[in-house]
Order: structure tokens, then C-alpha cells, then sequence
């Protein structure tokens, strides 16, 4: 097992992304620590070690999926796709398909922190083309930061409410 020291800095407690010289508490580790529970100073928490065992990356090391839920009518049917940037430079685009099928976008970057940014294009029926959504209709949050580890595949997912166009992103480790 490895040993954390959690420090108290006035009297808050942050346990999310705490670094020790080999280890760092991410969210929703199981440490028996809570964040609102009230912990003495210089506390040393066990935390078991891994035993999972994750798939390694091979062609890519980042998945994007999105899917829009709440999506009804000419808006459920309408075509689109997702243009992606990583570090403020496009990366490519994800797969074109109906609002309510499920798009994705597979890249290999460098394991370090990342900035992923999507843009929504629609198809004008009438042009013939896509077209990028206004600014106002683009999802939010159209953007999360991820710290992509050393041989693992990070899955980003990103879910839409196709009526608010509000979203939710979400990250998981690919297992075996």
C-alpha cells in the first residue's frame, strides 16, 4: 500500500489531484476520505493499490464519444458532426451522423494535460454543406481538461441535452 499525507490549508481540505512524490488521489479514489469530512493534520491515508488492469494503447490513446439525448422531431433527424481541437489546434472531426447516434473521434497525443474543444456542425439541407452552429447554440461546456497518463486510453465522453444544449463530460480508463 502507499502512504499519503493529507495537510490541511486553512482548515479546507482538497483531496482531488493531491501530489505526493508517486501518487495522486484522483477523484473518486477510495481513501475513506470524503470531501467535507474533517481530517487532523499530517493524517496518513492508505490507499490500495491498483487492481485493474487497463487496456494499452495501440492506434489511439484518446476516445470521444457524444451523444445527444433529449433530441425530438426535424432535430432528432437532422445530420451533424463534431469538429475537435486538442490544445487549440484541430485534430480532425468525428463521425457524421443523425443528432441522436452517437459520434466519435479516436486520436494518439502525448500523455500530459490537454485541453479538448468540440465545435458543432450542422447540415443545411437547403446549401448542401455544414455549417458551423452559431455561438449560441453550441453545446456548453464545449471544452474539458484531461491529464492522459502513460499507457492507458482515456474515454471522454460528452453527453448533450439536444434541447438546452447543455452538456455533461464525463472520463473512464479503457479496461481489459
Amino acid at each position: 500500500m502507499k502512504r499519503i499525507i493529507i495537510l490541511l490549508f486553512c482548515s479546507c481540505i482538497f483531496i482531488a489531484g493531491c501530489k505526493t512524490a508517486d501518487t495522486v488521489i484522483q477523484p473518486g479514489s477510495d481513501t475513506g476520505i470524503r470531501l467535507n469530512d474533517t481530517v487532523e493534520p499530517d493524517t496518513v491515508v492508505e490507499v490500495p493499490e491498483e487492481t485493474e488492469t487497463y487496456k494499452k494503447p495501440e492506434a489511439f490513446n484518446l476516445r470521444l464519444v457524444i451523444r445527444t439525448i433529449n433530441a425530438e422531431g426535424e432535430l432528432a433527424a437532422r445530420k451533424t458532426y463534431y469538429r475537435v481541437f486538442i490544445d487549440g489546434t484541430e485534430q480532425g472531426r468525428t463521425t457524421i451522423g443523425e443528432e441522436i447516434q452517437e459520434k466519435s473521434f479516436e486520436a494518439y497525443v502525448p500523455a500530459e494535460n490537454h485541453t479538448i474543444t468540440v465545435e458543432k456542425y450542422v447540415l443545411d439541407e437547403r446549401r448542401g454543406k455544414y455549417v458551423k452552429l452559431k455561438n449560441i447554440e453550441q453545446p456548453k461546456p464545449d471544452s474539458y481538461t484531461v491529464e492522459l497518463p502513460e499507457d492507458r486510453i482515456l474515454n471522454l465522453s460528452f453527453e448533450e441535452d439536444g434541447a438546452t444544449a447543455e452538456g455533461i463530460f464525463s472520463a473512464s480508463f479503457e479496461k481489459e
